[in-house]
């Protein structure tokens, strides 16, 4: 049977002589009420009303007095109808085919795209936006640490939704191809930004900062220091319009769970 298709789209027929009330033989003298859609058969059939059965892969369907549907070539169409009828048809389902082809090629470009799009949004980026915002606490708290680094996922999400705007243009060959180079170039981001994002978790996690804790403090002027659990508490005298004052800064530091990889480099894979 033909493949189905989402609602939306017009489809092309490539398999005429299997549809639904579709005869394949008409009684000699039996004229159609009226020429149907066109198809685009994936093998050679054969006309319907003419003597010599003519083999094509292009035609229309013809609707019968009896309400069945029958093949009907080229040259029996402009027969029954008119060549601007029958033109009209060939026209329509020469659009109908090149939508197709576009779709087809679409699916190719975007294999595995929208799956990685909604992995990234659900799992990786949320995460990757709290490393971050973590990292970038720490540093205020700590001026001589310096870990942050791009996000590189974010920046790698941002090129999946190039590709996925650009697969819904007409696609011409040489599209394709700076497509298909963008997408190399996401994946590579990807699976750098997969790693960063590891050592990112690693990096602020609290009991990788538990052990550099005292040296961090130290090197940042602080006079107290204490670290229980996730929580730290550092402080240090300070002078500030003429008064002395202790300046105490409280931070929780959050426990971070890297998110499973497994399907998104499944993914990478496959495409």
């Amino acid at each position: 049977m033909s493949k189905v298709l989402l609602p939306d789209e017009e489809f092309v027929i490539t398999d005429p002589d299997r549809q639904p009330g579709v005869v394949l033989e008409v009684e000699p003298g039996i004229r159609p009420v009226m020429l149907l859609d066109g198809y685009l058969s994936e093998k050679m059939v054969r006309c319907s009303f003419c003597k010599q059965r003519q083999r094509h892969r292009k035609g229309c369907f013809a609707l019968l007095p009896n309400g069945s549907k029958a093949l009907c070539g080229h040259c029996c169409a402009v027969e029954f109808t008119d060549k601007t009828t029958v033109s009209k048809i060939e026209k329509d389902l020469d659009r109908r085919v090149a939508q197709a082809e576009q779709r087809k090629i679409s699916r190719v470009v975007l294999e595995g795209v929208p799956e990685m799009i909604e992995i990234f949004d659900r799992d990786l980026i949320p995460v990757e936006q709290t490393v971050h915002q973590v990292m970038e606490e720490l540093e205020r708290i700590f001026p001589t640490l310096r870990q942050r680094k791009r996000p590189k996922l974010a920046v790698a999400r941002g090129g999946l939704a190039t590709i996925m705007k650009a697969a819904g243009e007409k696609l011409t060959e040489r599209r394709i191809e700076e497509i298909l180079r963008k997408r190399v170039l996401v994946s590579e981001a990807i699976r750098e930004g997969l790693v960063l994002l590891e050592e990112g978790v690693k990096a602020v996690s609290p009991d990788r900062i538990r052990s550099r804790f005292r040296n961090l403090a130290e090197g940042a002027g602080y006079e107290e220091m204490k670290m229980t659990g996730n929580i730290m508490v550092v402080g240090r005298w300070d002078t500030h319009l003429g008064q002395y004052d202790f300046r105490e800064t409280t931070y929780e530091v959050p426990a971070i769970l890297m998110p499973d990889t497994t399907e998104i480099r499944r993914l990478m894979d496959d495409a």
